[in-house]
């Protein structure tokens, strides 16, 4: 399958995909000619057929995004917030920076210094970028912090040192029960797809398993069965994702030791410590008491 040929559309600048002074992003058009005959062939079962679905490669101009200055409390914050206008739920959506030749160490310093790690090498290193991982269903909205390494940005001019290297999304098929990555690169304008598609759920019938109810959701991803833990990541556009969750482990005997917003603690069982904890996704973790 080809991809086809992608360009960028914003006001202030035609053909490139740079944040500006103002902030304002912009999606990734695809060429009229070419995104009605744009498909790509994934992996996974027809549940009616038993044979491969076809799907069109999202196009990503249907996704509208911004970076804005945002506050996480009283802290002043820049945010990236988008809006998922594509017909498949994003599990992600991520854009990632480059600092632009021309900036000085001296530039960095004035921006980013004043914390003992944020040297200017440490700016190069870690690079810029914006990441929302979490489900947000068709016509949704989303909303994450930008970062630099594992610090978030704050001022505006922080922004104007950098030019956007490349757009990551990852999608949900329904079609096929699978996920697929996808990545927009602004240097040759083009979309492309990352790997094979992905089964969306992958539950490990391993040692742990059977003590816990399986998650009645679409995506299970990062599942790991050790010696003595497991642990998943759970997505789902249902906002009761873990309240149901936790009624499904009180059905199976797990008793609520502690409660807030968004974790819940259940009590010793059978030798093990049962943790459900919820954000933009639900993690759950089962590790053996000491």
């Amino acid at each position: 399958m080809k991809n086809g040929t992608v360009k960028i559309s914003c006001a202030l600048a035609a053909l490139a995909l740079v944040v500006t002074a103002g902030l304002s992003g912009c999606g990734a058009n695809s060429d009229d000619a070419n995104s009605a005959t744009q498909q790509s062939s994934v992996s996974g079962q027809n549940n009616e057929a038993g044979k491969k679905s076809v799907v069109k490669t999202p196009d990503l101009s249907k996704i509208s995004w911004n970076v804005d200055p945002a506050a996480e409390g009283n802290t002043p914050r820049l945010a990236l917030s988008y809006t998922n206008g594509l017909d498949v739920d994003l599990l992600e959506f991520k854009v990632s920076y480059s600092l632009k030749n021309e900036v000085t160490d001296d530039q960095l310093q004035s921006l980013f210094g004043g914390d003992d790690w944020t040297t200017p090498e440490d700016v190069r290193d870690s690079g810029l970028s914006c990441d929302a991982i979490k489900y947000v269903a068709v016509g949704e909205s989303g909303m994450e912090y930008c970062t630099v390494g594992a610090f978030k940005t704050s001022v505006t001019n922080q922004m104007d040192l950098w030019n956007v290297a490349q757009i990551d999304a990852e999608y949900y098929d329904s079609s096929n029960k699978t996920f697929q990555k996808i990545q927009y690169f602004p240097s040759n304008k083009r979309t492309v797809k990352e790997g094979p598609a992905t089964a969306a759920f992958k539950w490990v019938a391993g040692k742990h398993a059977s003590m816990i109810p399986k998650p009645d959701v679409s995506v299970v991803k990062n599942m790991n069965d050790s010696d003595d833990s497991l642990y998943f990541h759970a997505y789902s556009a249902d906002p009761n994702m873990m309240q149901n969750y936790v009624s499904q482990c009180e059905q199976m005997g797990w008793k609520v030791e502690s409660q807030t917003e968004y974790t819940t603690a259940f009590a010793v069982k059978d030798g093990y410590k049962l943790t459900v904890q919820q954000s933009d996704y639900m993690s759950v973790s089962l590790n053996k008491e000491e």
